[in-house]
Formats: C-alpha cells, structure tokens, sequence
C-alpha cells in the first residue's frame, strides 16, 4: 500500500541557511548508511525544505531502520498522490476501508507548503465531508479514532495515518567527538545516547580491570557496545585500556578511598586518549548520589582529576529513568546481566573524599607511572 515514507527534521530547521544544508545532507547521508544496514538493496533518498523522503519497496525495513537515525523528528510511511481532490478521495477510502467504522469517530488534518488554490481548511472540510458520508462515522478533532493525514508540499500530497516518533536532536558527528567511559552498564550506553543525540560522534573506552573483574564484565561491555554502535553511521571501535597493574596498585594501598582514586585513574586515561584522538570531552554514566562515589562532594574530588569538560547526561536521572531508556533502545536485556562487582570493592567507601588526602595517595603510590604504562600498551584504531 504505502510508497514512500515522509521524514521531518526539528532541530536542523532552526539553523541558519548554510548550518541547515549540511545537517541536512549529513542526514541524508545517515539515512542511507541505515537503509544499507538493514540490507535494503534498492531506495532513493531526497529532499526538500523541512522533508526528506525515502522511496522503497521495502517500507518495514525502512521504518525499522529510520529508528536508529539521530536528528530525525518523526516519520510516516505513506502514499504519494496527484495534487486532485478526486485522488484524495479515492485514497482516503483505501487507507482507512477495514479501519473506520460507523461506530468511529475520525479527524482530517492538513497542512500545505506551497503556493495553491485551497487552503487546508478547504482539504479538512471537503475530506472530512467525504469521508463522513461514505463511512458513516462521526467527526471528532480533540479526541478521534482515527485521524487521516494529508500534507501537500509543491506539487505533490502525501496521505497517511500515523506520525513515528524519531530520536529527535542532530545528526551524529555535527559536533565533533567525545570519549564514553563504557562498562555496558545500564547507565554508560544511555548516557552515551544522550551526547550521540546532541550530534556527538562517541568512542567507548573500556577500563579492563582483568582479574578484579569478571570475565562475563568484557563480555557484557562488547555485547553492549555492539547493540550501541547499530545508532552510529560511523564504525565505532571499544578502546580497551589495561587497568589491572593499576587496580592492584590502588586495591592494596588504599582501602576506602579505592573507588576514588580508580574513577579519577580513569579520567585521566579518557582524557588522555581523548587528547590523542581529538576529542573534545569525557562523557559518564554518573548522577548524583546513585553509589557511594557520586556524591556531590566525590563528583566535585573526580572533576579535580582532568582538564577536558566531564559531561555527565544522567546527572539529574534516577535508575527507573535511565532503565526506561536502555529498554526504549534495545539494551537493557544485556545491560542489566548480572556480571558481579568489581572485586576490589572495599567495605566501606568514603561518601566525602578529601581532596588533598587523595592527591597525596596518588602521589605516594605513583599512580600516574603506571598510567603511563597503560597508556603505552593502549591500542588506538582509527576512531
């Protein structure tokens, strides 16, 4: 039935003339690496001021593959028809035969772009009409049944029934790139979204704590990462860094303060890969008072540790919030396995670290020696 899908954008639109081309373009170019995606062989992809559409015979697997496209506002597979009252009339019976009843109630919604000899009051009243009196049923434009789209752009109309909602935000890679501290967790996947959607390209940086960890926790964070790089039209490479030396280091000179100056090891590792590969930040799964180590007072201790801006999404979220997410986009199932805890937890973790206390653990214990280390056996692919 449907031969094409209509696809708004809504942040692009409110760009200046020269911004807006290229964010759209590079949507453009983003819906075609997802068409591709989902191995969809034959599709053109154009556009027009405020509209892109996808024309394919495959519309399923094109809707499905629109799902993952950052900077889309919503999308509607529909039919495309001749700018003719009797070609509206004519369809508008074909999409909703079997749909609308006697006993129903229905709305006509219309809206136009262009230069015409009607209006889209005009479209509403003669449709609405119409179609009242070939199905019997009742108009109803605050709370119908059934609503029947139509949307006149130049010269073509598009009908349809039912408006997708997208990602929203801009398309990935408008504004440059970030590191993701990434552990497959429930939160560290959904904060990385977040930054993806305000147009961040992300790379996950998996901290490998070896023997402190499970082996079910690298399992996880690749399985994750691979569910997280289906939203990405760019190849999107786990850099792993060795933690272990580190951890034991820390695990055996440290005791309550072990989480501090673990999470502060880590932002410098992000930080520094992040300076090697040009990005821009470091992006983290934290909101406050979620665990022992992100309170404010903590937060405040792990933000002493590095230059580079920490962005921090989920600040504000709590767990059903971020677990709402990760379900919405297809990762909670792996996110939330069971892989154990890190097995240098201490048994009592300082809720109110001291700054000055932990820089001169840092100091005693050389930690920044071996970060050296890992640093140097780090393998960074082309990100």
């Amino acid at each position: 039935m449907w031969n094409l899908i209509l696809v708004r954008y809504g942040e692009i639109g409110l760009k200046s003339e020269p911004v807006r081309g290229q964010m759209a373009n590079r949507l453009l170019s983003h819906i075609r690496s997802s068409l591709k995606e989902e191995d969809i062989k034959e599709f053109n992809v154009t556009k027009t001021p405020g509209r892109v559409y996808v024309e394919t015979d495959e519309i399923q697997e094109a809707l499905r593959a629109l799902g993952y496209v950052f900077g889309i506002r919503s999308f509607s597979p529909c039919i495309k028809v001749d700018i003719d009252f009797s070609e509206f009339r004519r369809y508008s019976t074909q999409l909703l035969e079997g749909r609308l009843s006697s006993e129903e109630t229905f709305a006509i919604s219309a809206r136009r772009a262009g230069e015409h000899p009607f209006t889209s009051k005009d479209i509403e009243e003669k449709l609405g009409d119409y179609v009242r009196k070939e199905f019997g049923a009742s108009v109803d434009l605050d709370n119908p049944d059934h609503t029947l789209f139509v949307e006149v752009r130049d010269d073509n109309a598009y009908l349809f029934l039912k408006k997708i909602e997208g990602l929203h935000g801009l398309p990935i890679g408008s504004q440059g790139k970030v590191v993701s501290l990434f552990s497959g967790g429930i939160d560290s996947p959904v904060a990385s979204t977040r930054l993806m959607k305000r147009g961040c390209r992300v790379i996950p940086v998996y901290m490998d704590k070896g023997r402190f960890d499970s082996g079910e926790m690298k399992k996880r964070t690749v399985e994750v990462k691979e569910r997280l790089s289906r939203y990405s039209p760019y190849k999107m490479n786990l850099i792993e860094v060795d933690f272990e030396e580190i951890m034991q280091v820390i695990s055996e000179n440290v005791f309550r303060l072990t989480c501090i100056l673990c999470k502060r090891s880590f932002y410098r590792l992000a930080e520094a890969v992040a300076e090697k590969i040009d990005a821009k930040g470091v992006v983290t799964g934290e909101s406050i008072g979620q665990v022992a180590s992100q309170t404010l007072d903590n937060l405040y201790v792990l933000n002493e540790a590095v230059d580079l801006p920490v962005f921090r999404p989920l600040i504000g979220f709590d767990k059903i919030e971020s677990e709402s997410i990760s379900r919405e986009l297809g990762f909670y199932e792996a996110s939330s396995r069971n892989v154990g805890e890190c097995r240098a937890l201490p048994n009592k973790v300082s809720t109110s670290a001291d700054l000055k206390e932990v820089k001169e653990l840092e100091d005693k214990i050389q930690i920044k020696k071996y970060e050296k280390k890992a640093l140097e056996k780090t393998n960074l692919r082309k990100n």
